[in-house]
């Protein structure tokens, strides 16, 4: 019950995130309006979230920025992630410590400790829009055909013909 409560909360801050236009801050409301919570300017740019457990999650967007959450979406901190790419798709394993994030200009780039450090590792030559993962396998696709598969975790990428 707590995982859809996490994922209605992100949901609802990914569509309040996006319409917001204020430079200091942006609000998020729930479902029938009746609590708005005025959320710091960082994550005002994220656009997609994650959940990782009942009460992590993880919300990324451009230029790299992530945030994290432990408490089921009530609080978030921003994660230095050194990644400095739009970030358009996170996914991680069952067990949740492992997980790649794909963005522009090709750019993949794998956690193993839930998303608060990140490492690069690889960059393609199209922008990557998806990344999916069963077990430990991983396959990112992208604009003109671009494709890529890891069967361990993310740390190695092959690139596949379309």
């Amino acid at each position: 019950m707590k995982q859809k409560t996490l994922k209605k909360t992100i949901v609802m801050l990914f569509l309040s995130l996006t319409v917001m236009t204020s430079l200091a801050a942006c609000s998020s409301s729930n479902n029938d309006g009746t609590t708005t919570v005025i959320l710091p300017r960082f994550l005002c740019s994220l656009f997609f979230g994650l959940l990782g457990d009942d009460n992590t999650g993880l919300a990324a967007g451009s230029d790299g920025r992530m945030a994290r959450t432990s408490d089921g979406g009530q609080n978030w901190t921003p994660v230095s992630t050194g990644i400095d790419y739009a970030i358009r798709d996170v996914a991680f394993e069952t067990g949740g410590s492992i997980g790649v994030a794909v963005g522009e200009m090709g750019k993949i780039s794998r956690t193993t400790d839930g998303g608060i450090s990140w490492q690069e590792a690889i960059i393609g030559a199209n922008d990557l829009n998806a990344v999916a993962v069963r077990g430990m396998k991983y396959w990112a696709v992208g604009n003109a055909g671009a494709m890529y598969f890891s069967n361990d975790g993310g740390l190695n990428w092959a690139h596949q013909t379309s």
